[in-house]
Order: C-alpha cells, then sequence, then structure tokens
C-alpha cells in the first residue's frame, strides 16, 4: 500500500471516529481497541494507529499505559480550562470579524442564524438547532479571516462538542439560544467590546 493510500485510510478511519465520538455513538470514557477495529476495517494496525494518534492530539482521546486508548473523560478542572481558551478565541475572531469590510455582511448572517436556531428550538428540529449553535460561533472565524486562529479553535471546539453532548440539556439550549440573540443585537448596534464580554459571559457560563 502506498503512503498516499495510507493516508487516505488513516484519514477516512479518523473522521469516523470523531463522528462517533461526538455524536455519543463513543460514550465518555469509552475503551478503543485498536486490534478489534484492524479485524472489522480489514487493514494493517498502522492507519488505525495514526487516525487514534491524531484524536489524541485534538484532545478527544487519551492512552493510558497497559489499557490503550479511550475517550476523553473531563474533570471540572479540564472543562474550566477548554472553555476558557474557547472564550480567548472567539471573543478574537469576533473583535476581528468586526473589522473586516463585509461586517454588514457578518450581521445579516447572525440574524438568519438566531431566527434558524429559533425555529428548530421551537420545532424540536435537534440536528438543526445544533447546526445553528456551532454556526454561530465558526461564522466568526470565517469572516476573521485568520487560518492559525481557526485552525486552533478547531481543535477546542471538538472537545466541547464532546462536553457539550454529555452535559446539555434542554434548558441549556434555551438560554444559549437568548445568548446568541443578545450578542447579535449589539454586534446590530456595533458594541464590539459589549459583545465580547457577552460572548465571554456566554461560553463560561
Amino acid at each position: 500500500m502506498t503512503d498516499f493510500a495510507k493516508d487516505t485510510l488513516s484519514t477516512q478511519i479518523y473522521g469516523d471516529l470523531l463522528t462517533q465520538i461526538v455524536e455519543k455513538k463513543m460514550t465518555s470514557g469509552a475503551h478503543i481497541n485498536a486490534r478489534k477495529l484492524q479485524k472489522q476495517l480489514g487493514t494493517s494496525i498502522t492507519p488505525i494507529r495514526e487516525a487514534l494518534s491524531r484524536l489524541a492530539s485534538d484532545g478527544l482521546v487519551e492512552y493510558e499505559a497497559n489499557v490503550g486508548y479511550r475517550v476523553v473523560r473531563f474533570s471540572r478542572r479540564d472543562i474550566w480550562e477548554i472553555n476558557d481558551m474557547l472564550a480567548l478565541m472567539d471573543c478574537h475572531a469576533v473583535e476581528l470579524a468586526m473589522q473586516c469590510p463585509r461586517a454588514d455582511e457578518l450581521i445579516e448572517a447572525l440574524r438568519q442564524i438566531v431566527e434558524d436556531q429559533q425555529r428548530a428550538y421551537d420545532a424540536g428540529d435537534e440536528p438543526l438547532y445544533r447546526h445553528c449553535t456551532e454556526y454561530f460561533h465558526d461564522i466568526f472565524y470565517e469572516y476573521a479571516d485568520n487560518k492559525n486562529l481557526y485552525e486552533v479553535s478547531r481543535r477546542y471546539n471538538y472537545r466541547m462538542k464532546l462536553m457539550a453532548s454529555v452535559y446539555e440539556s434542554h434548558d441549556n439550549r434555551r438560554i444559549s439560544l437568548r445568548e446568541h440573540a443578545l450578542i447579535y443585537h449589539v454586534l446590530k448596534d456595533r458594541d464590539v467590546e459589549q459583545a465580547m464580554r457577552y460572548m465571554r459571559q456566554h461560553i463560561l457560563e
């Protein structure tokens, strides 16, 4: 098998495992048996180990000697530190995005996201609600146009998605919707400093 083929297979395995973890098909603390995966997929162990190594670098799995890989388990300190980093990055993304020439376009897009999120919440449409929730944050990185900031945030966002899948409740969704709407309204008034304060409070709480 060529190096390119190995890389392609490793990426595919990585994507499949990532989806299973974020969608809670593999729960926090669950053991990942590399040899069992090898038999299921009918491949060598190398691309599986490469995929697990990538997930470990994303902070989604952890390796324990004599045990192997497990889906990461979050302590209270882990949760605080991850949220703190996301708050710093999201606030900076808001600031950069509002400095771009397309700020009016961004604000209109935020309006549409908040409306779609409200509609999904009212209809109990969980996939659409989750998409709107994630995109509300992601769109600031699109308009901030800072590749390195986006790449770092992506790793933390995977961990945030995993934490959200474990701890999210109906009340949390209602609060999140209200806070997204609040951030949108102050940005519509071009109050970037207040939006950044609301964003930090939104993530940390």
